[in-house]
């Protein structure tokens, strides 16, 4: 049960409330906007963490560990690159990394949000054999489509997030207890080859820096100074993205 909202002259209001076995508080800076923080309680309501709001509704688009990106020296697990190194991309040829992002996730914070849980792509489940082996990768990310559906105009490849292929078969959302998510950004938005499938780089937009913590918007701020100041960098999409509401008539 979530208890009434009580307001102060700062806008902001609190909710008490309850998941699983854990009791959390909402804390909102911003109720109309969804801004605020998730506050795990101990049974004497004291805080013993907390997540930022922003999260429930945004995950960065990335890979997790072990996925195999191909490079122009071979593939390499996403974890062992660095800014510098060079990998294949489908529209530029080898691209140099020029940073590359890390956020760990544990189980209090999957507990509370399993929107951030990340979606396994089974070897095979997008035909053709691919992946390769399977892909796990956060929910946000795209993956590239050979054609879109008719009511997406029908011809030429597309952009379509894994969360919106869950339920296809080989596609699920993986219940684990933790995960560390990898971003790889370029000079642009690149196309990039994942245990043998096309997907996505880190496309630097507004909602996924809302998703990032301070450290990995730091560093970025190195290369991208205006993300310090809450304007995303001029990226353009590679592609253009299938709308969740289309991918059911999307044949992979």
């Amino acid at each position: 049960m979530i208890a009434p909202a009580t307001g102060s002259a700062t806008g902001s209001a609190d909710r008490a409330g309850q998941i699983g076995s854990g009791r959390v508080k909402l804390v909102y800076h911003d109720e109309k906007n969804g801004a605020g923080r998730v506050e795990s309680l101990d049974d004497a309501g004291r805080v013993t963490d907390a997540l930022d709001m922003s999260l429930m509704t945004a995950s960065v688009p990335c890979f997790t560990c072990g996925a195999a990106i191909a490079t122009k020296t071979g593939p390499r697990q996403v974890d062992d690159l660095r800014a510098g190194d060079r990998v294949i991309t489908r529209d530029h040829g080898s691209c140099d990394i020029a940073w590359i992002g890390k956020r760990s996730f544990g189980w209090r914070d999957l507990g509370v949000n399993p929107l951030l849980r990340p979606v396994r792509i089974r070897a095979g489940a997008l035909g053709q054999g691919l992946p390769e082996r399977d892909l796990i990768v956060s929910p946000n990310h795209r993956m590239l489509a050979a054609s879109r559906p008719q009511a997406a105009g029908g011809d030429g490849e597309a952009l379509v997030a894994a969360r919106d292929l869950v339920g296809r078969p080989g596609i699920e959302i993986e219940q684990t207890m933790s995960v560390s998510y990898f971003q790889i950004l370029f000079a642009r938005h690149e196309i990039v080859l994942a245990n043998g499938c096309w997907s996505e780089s880190f496309l630097p937009e507004k909602a996924a820096l809302a998703a990032m913590d301070a450290d990995s918007l730091a560093t970025l701020g190195e290369i991208h100074p205006e993300v310090l100041a809450g304007r995303p960098p001029p990226y353009d999409l590679a592609r253009d993205v299938i709308a969740g509401s289309q991918v059911s008539a999307l044949h992979l």
